[in-house]
């Protein structure tokens, strides 16, 4: 994720970098995220690590914590204070131009599926992201 710019409306727009969120986010897709939005469980949000912004999908939380994993990273959890949360993605703008409502109700079961059967969906990711891997991998030969 690149740097946030500063939004007195409360929604920033941001560029993706990485794959830890590949095929929900891709890299160079741009994401807007709304502060003023209350997360929930399934969303995916933005969260300030270090220095680095980072886009991943909420799992849990409680009332100190949010619980994190990103969609191409298996099932490891990341704990985030409530304090680093920047908000909600709550529309992925793709680099062909198409524009996908995260507050939809096809992104909504989309969501559901990756918290019930998130082995399956990481399997699904991992198979849908190996074209990608293929290609780099004869370019670094």
């Amino acid at each position: 994720m690149g740097s946030p710019p500063h939004a007195s409306s409360g929604e920033i727009d941001l560029s993706a970098m990485g794959g830890s969120m590949y095929p929900t986010i891709r890299h160079g897709d741009r994401v807007l995220i709304d502060r003023r939005c209350r997360p929930r469980v399934g969303d995916l949000v933005v969260y300030i690590r270090r220095d680095a912004l980072v886009a991943h999908r909420l799992v849990a939380m409680d009332s100190q914590r949010l619980y994190t994993r990103g969609d191409n990273q298996g099932s490891a959890t990341e704990e985030v204070p409530h304090s680093a949360l920047l908000g909600p993605v709550t529309r992925i703008l793709r680099r062909d131009g198409a524009a996908v409502d995260r507050r939809s109700r096809g992104q909504a079961a989309v969501d559901r599926a990756w918290l019930r059967a998130p082995v399956v969906m990481w399997v699904a990711s991992r198979l849908m992201n190996l074209p990608w891997r293929l290609r780099h991998l004869s370019r670094s030969s």
